[in-house]
């Protein structure tokens, strides 16, 4: 991706290609490929609301491979029941962890990258994991209609007050895992385009080549939003699907094999 990059940014920069080569800037976004994130590019983009940002996307890329590769130390090849405890057990520590440096107003750097924001969003990431984990063993979170939509009530309520983070994010999964298991969101989306999309995952390649889309877009109808937007999603899922079909699709039917 930073290669891609890098070589649009020699069309849309307003210095000379040879200038923009041996730019520092265009050496240190190449250490996006080695997780060290950087987004700015000499010359490129500087009229628009982002100024020189080739993919603002990329900071949570080394959060994510640090996700993954610490659950898949964490939970691989263990039985069900031992993956859910140590998921939960996760959970609790991570925020725990997340909440003692938010209350001290601390934080630490760690190559280019924020600990404390490592923290948060990996209890995003591990509660996702231990729903999924769940859902593997059971279908004790698919509940009634009435009952989704009166946690949805329940939600709204108890965002009000002081609640532990981990539990209101659950419930947010349990209340969208089960509304795309409802009868309701059958008659929208056709069985057979759910069945498809289950088995394919363009949703790496949508973040991945949003923001340079947006980038160059604006390029072009800086007034028209609607213009804008809708050319941005087409461009954006073409390249998702060509991502998934011929770069992530195998990786990730590998990654299943380890699970």
């Amino acid at each position: 991706m930073s290669y891609v990059c890098v070589i649009i940014g020699t069309i849309y920069t307003n210095i000379s290609v040879d200038r923009y080569i041996i730019s520092p800037l265009t050496r240190q976004f190449m250490l996006n490929s080695f997780l060290y994130v950087n987004f700015y590019l000499e010359g490129v983009f500087v009229n628009n609301p982002y100024k020189g940002v080739m993919n603002g996307s990329l900071w949570t890329l080394p959060i994510e491979v640090i996700s993954y590769i610490i659950v898949l130390a964490l939970v691989a090849k263990r039985g069900i029941k031992i993956q859910i405890f140590i998921l939960l057990c996760s959970v609790i520590i991570t925020h725990a962890g997340a909440e003692f440096l938010e209350e001290r107003k601390q934080d630490y750097i760690i190559y280019a990258t924020s600990i404390k924001y490592c923290l948060k969003l990996n209890v995003f990431f591990l509660c996702g994991c231990l729903i999924k984990a769940i859902c593997n063993n059971s279908s004790v979170l698919m509940l009634k209609m009435p009952y989704w939509i009166l946690l949805i009530f329940i939600l709204w309520w108890i965002n009000k007050i002081a609640v532990y983070e981990p539990i209101v994010i659950l419930m947010y999964a349990i209340i969208i895992i089960n509304v795309g298991n409802s009868k309701i969101f059958e008659k929208i989306v056709p069985l057979r385009i759910k069945n498809h999309l289950l088995n394919n995952d363009y949703s790496y390649g949508m973040y991945l080549y949003a923001f340079p889309v947006q980038q160059i877009m604006i390029q072009y109808v800086p007034d028209n939003w609607i213009i804008y937007v809708s050319s941005t999603i087409i461009i954006t899922s073409i390249l998702a699907w060509v991502s998934w079909t011929y770069i992530e699709r195998e990786p990730v039917k590998w990654a299943k094999t380890l699970a």
